[in-house]
Order: structure tokens, then C-alpha cells, then sequence
């Protein structure tokens, strides 16, 4: 076709090419390597057709025979390494990203193996992913790969169950609950907290219960709640925690029910505790107080020394405070065994019945001012409340402090009255007034 046309071919040599090659190529370089793979190598597509395009357009139009294989070499080259390197890179990547996530795998699981507390992980399959060994140890049995719902105590599992079943409106997942479980070392408290977590590529949801066994500690604020509202002593309710609960019914009792309290006082419980010591009182305190639990008497208090108060719901009208007062007496009268002695004691008493009112101290109160007064008469053992009690004893105490400021200021003087024989008419004496 070039003879034909009456022109001569131009060969450009093959080195020319490999020249030109070498400089798009160097000029190219920094742009290849950096950025994304694909569209990198359609631009090299790209240059390799446009480059034959050119070579057919010289030799169309000015029989210019130019070398395409240098730079289509050298072109193809920079694409196949630019493969290479980015599979050998990824690969790389994905090798230490792998490592790594193994790593931090491992390192998360001994950690939860480690913890002081009890660690539970499991999928939405119900199976346990992780555990802690004080959580197998507290349990009983290895935990990893086994259902939840076989493996667990029941009062355990339904909390794991329940995170998954309530996770969008669950609020209250990530507070504290405690809980009684049965296990294999008997019934134990335990508090937990749950949570759920998502992650991985498919963005499962796991759920965590950590735990500690807090029976000892529940036992001491028991304890501790125990002794706040009891007397150390007998184990009667102490007198604040007597008034709360008596306050209490008798805002339940209103309109409907009253309250009567009696005020008692054991008798001969000086002479015990001087003539067989202070153990042997301490010890018929107790008794008194457990024959009044027989009694079933709901409210009971220990105010001090050889005194206790009672509470009862009034249903008999007048005759209920005598039938209880009577009902105690009865019962203690049987002797008492204090050391290997047997002793016998009394009861008086003093009652009030409710003034609805009238506050829980104030029907207290009036009760011991009754006691009070029993305790001064010989002969009465169960006196009512009147209000003039309250004045008499009112107006001994006020009398007492006049009679130590007399004596103070030397304001006392005796008078003497004569005794005279009316008979006679002569003094035979004197008393003193």
C-alpha cells in the first residue's frame, strides 16, 4: 500500500520507544502508586489504546513504522506490579488485622477469666461465649460453649433471656438487681448487672451478666437493720422502732380498731440480780421476753431495766387490757430457771387505750404513768390511766428540786407540837411536825 501510494516507510527505532516509554513511565510513577487500584489500571488500559491509536495514525498518514511492543512492555509492567503490591500490601493488612483481632481476642478473654467477679457472655443463640472462672467455681460446672438456659440456674438464665427479649424498652438494663439463686453451695444473693453490646461485620448483639455473691454482705446489713430496730438483750423491738409500728396501726386502725398498751414491771428483779448476779438477771429478761413471743403478742418492747410494753388491737372494749394483764400474770408465775436456780417473780402494770388523737409517744407515756403509780400502792397491781396521775407525779417532780433548794438555804424549820395529859393538864411530850 506504501508502494502504491509512491511513498517510502519510516522506521523510528525500537530505542526511541523504549525512550519514551521510560519517560511517561517515570513521569506516571508517583500518580500509579498512590490511590486506588482500579481506576489506575484502566488509565494504563487507557494510555496502552491510545498509544496503538497513535502508532496506526502515523502510519496511516505519514508511513511512520513506530515500535508500540517497548512501551506497551513497560506499560503492562507498571500494571502488574501495581497488582502485585497492592495484593501483597492487603494481604499484609489483613494479616496483621487478623493478628491483631486475635490478640485483643485472647487478651478480652483471659481477661474475663481473670475477674474477681462473675462474667457471663453469650450470643443471641443462647450459647456462652465467655465466663469467668469465679463464675464457673460459683456455679459448679464449665460454662464456655454450653446453652445458658441448661447450664445456668434458672434465676440467672431468665435475666440473660430477658436482655435480648427486652433490648429496645429495657431502661433499666444497666442498673443493679439482686436476686436469690440456688446453687451448689446452698441458696446465695447475688447482685448483677446486665448489658448488651453490638459488634462485629454482622453486628451481633451479645449480652454480659457480671455478679458477686453478696450474702455475707446482706447478712451483715440485715444484722445491722436488726440491731437498729431491736433490743441487743432480749431481742424485743427497741422503743423507737415500738412507736414507728405502733404509729402506724394506729392510722391503719382509725375509724375502725383502737390500740390499748400496757406498761409492766417483773418484780423481784432487783433482788435476783443482787443475790445470783447480773447473768442471771440478763437471763430472766430473755425468758420474760420468750413467754411473751409465745403469747403471739405482735408489738413488744424492752424499756429498760426490769420493764416491757405491749401493744394490742382493742376488740373487747374495757375487758381486753384486764384479760391480757391477767394472761401474763398467769404465765409468769411459773418459776424461771436462772444457773440451775429456780426463782419466781410478779408483774404490775399500768394501760392506756388509744386517743386516735394522740400520738404513739403520748399512749406510751400515759401507760408508764399507770406503771408508775401501781408501782407506788401496794395493793394495786393493774391500774388504768386517769389524768390526774399525770398531775400527781407532775407535782412530785416539781416538788423535789423546792425541797433540795430548802435544805440548800437552810429554809426548813421543825416545829413541836406538846402532847398533854388532859387529865392532869401536864405536858407528858412532844412530836414533831
Amino acid at each position: 500500500e506504501t508502494a502504491l501510494a509512491g511513498r517510502s516507510l519510516n522506521l523510528v527505532s525500537p530505542w526511541t520507544s523504549f525512550l519514551v516509554a521510560v519517560l511517561l513511565v517515570a513521569a506516571a510513577l508517583p500518580w500509579f502508586i498512590k490511590g486506588a487500584l482500579a481506576p489506575r489500571v484502566l488509565v494504563v488500559a487507557g494510555a496502552c489504546w491510545l498509544v496503538e491509536l497513535a502508532a496506526v495514525l502515523a502510519y496511516v498518514n505519514s508511513a511512520w513504522m513506530i515500535s508500540t511492543a517497548p512501551i506497551q512492555f513497560m506499560l503492562a509492567g507498571c500494571a502488574v506490579w501495581r497488582v502485585l503490591s497492592e495484593t501483597r500490601v492487603r494481604q499484609f493488612l489483613v494479616d496483621r488485622l487478623t493478628g491483631e483481632r486475635d490478640h485483643l481476642t485472647n487478651v478480652l478473654a483471659r481477661v474475663i477469666a481473670d475477674n474477681y467477679d462473675g462474667v457471663i457472655v453469650v450470643n443471641e443463640a443462647g450459647t456462652i461465649l465467655h465466663s469467668s472462672r469465679f463464675a464457673e467455681a460459683w456455679i459448679g460446672r464449665k460454662l464456655v460453649g454450653a446453652v445458658a438456659e441448661n447450664a445456668l440456674p434458672p434465676s440467672i438464665a431468665k435475666p440473660l433471656s430477658e436482655l435480648f427479649a427486652d433490648a429496645p424498652t429495657n431502661r433499666d438494663a444497666d442498673r443493679s438487681h439482686q436476686i436469690q439463686v440456688s446453687t451448689h453451695m446452698g441458696t446465695r444473693w447475688i447482685e448483677y448487672v446486665g448489658t448488651l453490646s453490638t459488634g462485629g461485620g454482622r453486628g451481633d448483639t451479645f449480652a454480659c451478666l457480671t455478679f458477686r455473691d453478696v450474702t455475707e454482705s446482706r447478712a451483715r446489713q440485715d444484722q445491722l437493720a436488726y440491731l437498729a430496730t431491736h433490743d441487743t438483750l432480749t431481742g424485743a423491738l427497741s422503743r423507737d422502732h415500738f412507736l414507728t409500728v405502733l404509729h402506724d396501726k394506729l392510722a391503719t386502725h382509725m375509724h375502725h380498731k383502737s390500740m390499748v398498751v400496757i406498761a409492766l414491771s417483773i418484780e423481784r428483779f432487783a433482788t435476783i440480780n443482787a443475790t445470783l448476779g447480773h447473768r442471771a438477771g440478763d437471763e430472766l429478761l430473755r425468758q420474760v421476753y420468750q413467754r411473751f413471743s409465745t403469747m403471739d403478742f405482735e408489738l413488744v418492747t424492752h424499756l429498760g431495766q426490769a420493764r416491757f410494753a405491749i401493744a394490742v388491737e382493742d376488740t373487747d372494749g374495757p375487758d381486753l387490757a384486764l384479760a391480757v394483764f391477767d394472761r401474763i400474770s398467769e404465765d409468769l408465775a411459773e418459776p424461771f430457771e436462772l444457773e440451775g436456780h429456780f426463782a419466781a417473780v410478779g408483774v404490775k402494770a399500768g394501760y392506756s387505750y388509744a386517743d386516735l388523737q394522740e400520738p404513739a409517744g403520748e399512749l406510751l407515756r400515759r401507760a408508764e404513768v399507770a406503771l408508775a403509780t401501781s408501782e407506788g400502792k401496794s395493793g394495786d397491781r393493774f391500774i388504768a390511766y386517769r389524768a390526774e396521775m399525770g398531775q400527781a407525779l407532775d407535782s412530785a417532780r416539781l416538788l423535789e428540786p423546792e425541797l433540795r433548794s430548802a435544805l440548800s438555804n437552810n429554809q426548813l424549820r421543825l416545829v413541836f407540837q406538846p402532847q398533854v395529859d388532859l387529865v392532869t393538864g401536864r405536858a407528858l411530850g412532844v412530836e414533831a411536825l
